[in-house]
């Protein structure tokens, strides 16, 4: 009996290979309503510095995480890093404020558009 999936993957200009877009100031799609997450990618996205890094591969980007994280490496070859910031409603239960919290960061293995279960 055949299984399918469905991921939803935010919108990349360069095939999910896993780099930051190759004109990123080009790329409305992914900052967009139909696009999953567009509202947390348009709010944390720096342009600058996807502009300075356009086309370079998430594992050579020092200090800067793109918020498409979770998706742009779905048919990347290399490994890559995602990060994410939780959602405001969990503040309380994570005490962000307090500096206790750390964004989780995680290494998306090559060709992987989502999470491996633990």
């Amino acid at each position: 009996m055949p299984t399918h999936i469905t991921a939803r993957l935010a919108w990349h200009n360069d095939g999910w290979n896993g780099a930051v877009c190759k004109a990123p100031e080009e790329n409305t799609y992914c900052v967009g309503w139909k696009s999953f997450p567009g509202d947390v990618i348009a709010r944390e996205r720096d342009l600058a510095i996807e502009q300075c890094h356009a086309g370079c591969l998430g594992n050579a980007l020092e200090g800067y995480i793109p918020p498409c994280s979770y998706s742009y490496n779905a048919f990347g070859l290399e490994s890559a890093a995602a990060a994410s910031n939780p959602p405001d409603f969990f503040s309380g239960v994570l005490n962000v404020g307090s500096g206790r919290f750390r964004r989780p960061r995680y290494a998306f293995g090559p060709m992987r558009p989502c999470m491996p279960r633990r």
